[in-house]
C-alpha cells in the first residue's frame, strides 16, 4: 500500500507499507525512533550532540510534536521560528545526521504541554469549541495546518523531496475524548481526514489511540505486544508500529520522581519485535527541560527527564546503553524477519512462556512472574526475553544489564558565587486602578504573560470574642496565598491533584475539583474590624486535555484565578464559630510579577528573611569544566529562576507525598521514596551562561514567599561507568 506523492516533486522517493513493515523507495526498513521535543532542548547548540548520540545508540529516526503555542503566542505578531523554536532547522539537522523524522503536527499534541499545544489565545475566540465539529475551531486549525504544510514543502523537508519526514500525524489520542464529543466528534474526525488529504504531504498519515479514514493506526502503551493481536484484527493490512513506547513517566509537583527500569523497557521492546512489531518510537528518548512557563501543562515539573534513555542533560544512562545492545542485535538480524513470506513459528513452552522463531533468530519469551528453566538448563528470568542465534548463542538478554553499560551519576558541590545577595520586594495587593463588581478571570487579565495575579477587596467583621483562626473557601485554579492587612496568613494545601475531577481513569471520590479551603492563623480582638484581603493567584500551567476538567467542560472552559467569591469564616478557641466576613467590594485585580526588577529596585539583603513575593539576585562564575550544572534550591519555596535574563523554569520545593495517578496502577512505573522532593535540582544549561571562564553571570530567583538564599548552591553532574 503506497502513499501518494501527488503534489510533491521528486516522486522517485516514496514511503509505503504492507502488513509487515514500512518501505522506503521500495526497500523494507526497520524503524527505531526516539522522541525529542525541540522546545525542551533549550537551544539549537545542543541538537548535534543529541542526534549523534541517537545514531550511535542505534536509532535511525526522530519523532517530535509541533508545538503550535510556542510559535503563535500573540495573534498580532508573526509566527516565531527563532532559537529553540526553529522547527524547520531542527528537522533539517535531524536529516543531516541521518535520522528520518516522524512529525506529529497535532495541533492537539497532549505531550504535557501547556494547553495541549494550542495557543492560549484560542480560548477567547468567540463561540469556539475545541476538537469537535466547530467552525471557529476548524478555521483556526486549518489556518495553522495549511501554513505549516506549505512551509514544510517549501523547505523540502518531506521524504519524496529528499527530506527526512517519512510519516506525519494530525490530531492525537482522540479516543481519550471521543465520548465527550459524540457524533460531532465523528464529523470532526471526518473533517480531519479531508484536511489530511488537502495538505498532500506525500507520506503516510498515522494516528494513535483512535483513528480516522486513510490513516495508519499506531499503538501507545507500556507493553505493545499485549495489543498487537487486536491491532491485526482491526487493521490486517497495516504494520504494527509502536508510536509511544513509554520509557518512564513525567513528574508533577507533589509526587516522587517516576522511574522505569532498563530491564522492563528492554523486555517490552524485545517482546514487541518477537510478536511481529514493525518499528518502535521511544517516548521519550530525551525529555529535556521545561525552561519556559509556556511549555508545560498544569502541575508539570520543570524537569521533563521522564527517566528517558538520555537524561535531562542529554547524556547516556544505563538504560540507553542497555537498549543500544538490543538495537545492534535487531539491526544485524532484522532483514530476514521482515522478508516477504517470513512468518514466525511460535511454540508454547509453558503457560506464559514461549519460543518465537523468525528464521535464524529465536526469541525466548517469559511473560510470567516466575523463573523458567529450559531443558538444557538455561534460565529465563521473570518478564524477560532472550534473543538467541541459530547457533544457540544468547545475543541479548533483556533482564541482564552488562556491567560495562552501567552509568552512575554523581552530584558534586562547586563554589561559583561571587559578590553578595541582593533583594527586591514586590508589593502586596492589586495595583490596578480598575475596579470590578464581579471577579475577573485571571487569564483575561494576564493573557499568559505571567503566572501571577492579585485579587484585593476590603471586608468587615464583628466579633463577639477574640478569634485566632480564619477559613477561606472558594473555587479557583491553581495555587493561592492569602494575606490579611499585608501579612501572609495562609496558602493552598499541598500536594495538589493532577486529576482534580473524576474521569475514565480516576474515580477517587475525594477529587477536589476547583474547591479550595485554606485555614489561616489570624488574630482579631472582639469588636468591629475592617481589614484588607489580598489573594495572590499562581498559575501552574494550562491543562493538557479535556479530561483534566469537569466532564461537561471542554478546553475552551479552562480558567485560572478566583472562580467564585470567597466565603470567610472565623473561629475562636476550641473551634467556636466567630461569624463571617462581609466583603465590601468592588474588587481590584491586576497581573503581577511579570517583569524583572529594575536596577534601582535592588538593595543589599540584610537581617531577617523577607516574606511575601521577593526577588533575589547574585553573581556567579562560569564554571571551568564542561560537566552539566544544576542549581540546588534547598531552603527556598516556590517561584521562577532566571540566568542572564533567560527563564530556566518554575521551581517548587514541594515534597512528593501523593501516589502516582490511577492510570499507572499495575504499570511498570515505580517512584522514588515518598516524601522526597519532586525536584530539588534545576538545570543551568551552558547556552544560558556567558562565554569564557570566570565570567560573572546574573542569577535571579523569584520566590513567592521569600526564602533562605544562603542554602542555595551549585552542583556539577559527573558520570562514571
Amino acid at each position: 500500500m503506497a502513499a501518494t506523492t501527488a503534489g510533491i516533486e521528486g516522486g522517485a522517493r516514496s514511503v509505503s507499507f504492507d502488513e509487515r513493515s514500512f518501505f522506503l523507495d521500495g526497500r523494507r526498513v526497520l524503524i527505531l525512533s526516539g522522541s525529542v521535543h525541540y522546545p525542551r532542548c533549550g537551544d539549537p547548540s545542543g541538537w548535534p550532540e543529541l542526534f549523534e548520540r541517537m545514531r550511535r545508540n542505534g536509532l535511525n529516526c526522530l519523532e517530535t510534536y509541533v508545538f503550535w503555542g510556542e510559535h503563535d503566542f500573540d495573534p498580532s505578531e508573526p509566527y516565531d521560528f527563532t532559537g529553540s523554536r526553529d522547527l524547520f532547522g531542527f528537522l533539517r539537522m535531524a536529516g543531516e545526521n541521518d535520522l528520518y523524522v516522524i512529525l506529529r503536527i497535532g495541533p492537539y499534541i497532549c505531550a504535557e504541554a501547556n494547553y495541549g499545544g494550542f495557543p492560549a489565545y484560542l480560548r477567547d475566540v468567540p463561540d469556539i469549541s475545541f476538537r469537535t465539529f466547530n467552525e471557529p475551531f476548524m478555521d483556526e486549525m486549518s489556518r495553522w495546518v495549511l501554513f505549516l504544510a506549505d512551509r514544510l514543502k517549501e523547505e523540502e523537508l518531506m521524504y519524496p523531496q529528499g527530506g527526512p519526514i517519512i510519516l506525519f500525524q494530525l490530531e492525537n489520542e482522540y479516543d481519550m475524548v471521543s465520548d465527550r464529543h459524540g457524533e460531532e466528534g465523528k464529523k470532526y474526525l471526518e473533517w480531519v481526514s479531508g484536511l489530511q488529504d488537502a495538505i498532500d504531504l506525500g507520506v503516510p498519515a498515522i494516528m494513535c489511540y483512535g483513528s480516522t479514514v486513510g490513516v495508519l493506526e499506531t499503538i501507545n502503551s507500556f507493553f505493545a505486544h499485549e495489543l498487537i493481536d487486536d491491532h491485526r484484527i482491526r487493521h490486517p493490512d497495516q504494520p504494527a508500529f509502536w508510536t509511544e513506547c513509554w520509557t518512564g513517566w513525567y513528574d508533577v509537583w507533589g509526587t516522587p520522581h517516576h522511574r522505569r527500569s532498563p530491564e522492563s523497557l528492554a523486555y517490552a521492546v524485545a517482546r514487541f519485535f518477537a510478536s511481529g512489531g514493525a518499528g518502535v518510537n521511544y517516548y521519550m528518548y530525551f525529555g529535556g527541560t521545561n525552561f519556559r512557563r509556556e511549555t508545560s501543562m498544569y502541575l508539570q515539573a520543570t524537569s521533563y527527564d521522564y527517566d528517558a534513555p538520555l537524561d535531562e542533560f542529554g547524556r547516556d544512562t544505563t538504560k540507553s546503553m542497555h537498549l543500544a545492545t538490543l538495537h545492534r542485535v535487531l539491526e544485524e538480524h532484522w532483514f530476514p524477519m521482515f522478508r516477504e513470506g517470513c512468518n514466525a513459528l511460535t511454540y508454547e513452552l509453558a503457560p506464559n512462556v514461549c519460543s518465537v522463531e523468525w528464521g535464524a533468530l529465536t526469541f525466548l519469551c517469559n511473560d510470567s512472574s516466575e523463573e523458567y528453566t529450559l531443558e538444557k538448563g538455561r534460565t529465563l528470568n521473570p518478564r524477560s526475553v532472550q534473543v538467541v542465534s541459530d547457533t544457540s548463542e544468547v545475543l541479548f538478554d533483556s533482564s541482564l544489564v552488562d556491567s560495562a553499560n552501567a552509568q552512575v551519576q554523581n552530584l558534586v558541590p562547586v563554589e561559583l558565587f561571587s559578590g553578595e545577595w541582593q533583594t527586591a520586594k514586590d508589593p502586596v495587593g492589586a495595583r490596578s486602578e480598575f475596579e470590578y463588581d464581579t471577579l475577573p478571570e485571571q487569564l483575561v487579565l494576564t493573557h499568559g504573560r505571567t503566572d501571577y495575579c492579585w485579587y484585593s477587596v476590603p471586608f468587615t467583621a464583628h466579633f463577639e470574642f477574640d478569634v485566632n483562626k480564619m477559613c477561606i473557601s472558594f473555587q479557583g485554579a491553581d495555587f493561592f496565598y492569602v494575606y490579611i492587612n499585608g501579612q501572609l496568613v495562609g496558602r493552598s494545601q499541598v500536594p495538589l491533584w493532577e486529576d482534580r475531577f473524576r474521569n475514565r481513569w480516576t474515580q477517587d471520590p475525594e477529587c477536589p475539583g476547583f474547591e479550595h479551603r485554606i485555614e489561616c492563623v489570624v488574630e482579631f480582638r472582639a469588636g468591629d474590624s475592617m481589614s484588607m484581603l489580598d489573594i495572590l493567584s499562581c498559575s501552574l500551567g494550562m491543562v493538557k486535555g479535556e479530561w483534566q476538567l469537569e466532564e461537561s467542560q471542554g478546553l475552551e472552559d479552562e480558567a485560572k484565578g478566583l472562580l467564585s467569591v470567597p466565603d470567610i469564616e472565623f473561629f475562636g478557641d476550641g473551634g467556636r464559630s466567630g461569624g463571617k466576613a462581609s466583603l465590601l467590594g468592588p474588587w481590584k485585580a491586576s497581573e503581577a510579577l511579570q517583569h524583572l526588577p529594575r536596577k534601582q529596585d535592588w538593595s543589599h539583603l540584610e537581617g531577617k528573611e523577607p516574606s511575601g513575593p521577593t526577588w533575589f539576585s547574585r553573581k556567579f562564575l562560569t564554571p571551568e569544566s564542561s560537566h552539566p550544572l544544576v542549581l540546588n534550591l534547598q531552603g527556598m519555596n516556590k517561584g521562577i529562576i532566571f540566568v542572564n535574563g533567560h527563564c530556566l523554569g518554575r521551581f517548587w520545593m514541594v515534597l512528593g507525598t501523593r501516589p502516582p495517578v490511577a492510570f499507572l496502577e499495575n504499570s511498570p512505573i515505580t517512584t522514588d521514596a515518598t516524601g522526597t522532593f519532586t525536584q530539588s535540582n534545576y538545570y543551568v544549561p551552558r547556552w544560558a551562561l556567558l562565554e569564557g571562564e570566570k565570567e560573572d553571570n546574573d542569577l535571579i530567583v523569584l520566590d513567592e514567599t521569600g526564602g533562605d538564599v544562603e542554602q542555595i548552591g551549585f552542583l556539577e553532574v559527573r558520570y562514571r561507568s
